[in-house]
């Protein structure tokens, strides 16, 4: 696929901690860690449901090093803190 289209996300993330900086929601530290450079797109593995019949794919996407990763995982931390 050529239409990569992981530096406009990545200027989206930064566009967006950029205003919560701003409003003065997260510091400059958190601002920093959520902004990154260089990521990559999402990797789409499939593996096989050998139990299944046909060809039954069971979809996986890796965000590794992707542009919204750090965000998810904030995200995730504060919704284990909820729980």
């Amino acid at each position: 696929m050529t239409d990569d289209r992981t530096r406009i996300v990545e200027n989206k993330v930064k566009k967006v901690t950029d205003s919560l900086y701003k409003k003065g929601s997260i510091d400059s530290d958190l601002r920093r860690y959520l902004t990154s450079s260089g990521g990559t797109s999402g990797k789409l593995q499939g593996n096989p449901k050998l139990h299944k019949p046909g060809i039954a794919l069971r979809t996986i996407v890796n965000g590794r090093n992707h542009p919204t990763e750090k965000m998810a995982e904030k995200k995730w931390r504060m919704n284990c803190e909820i729980m």
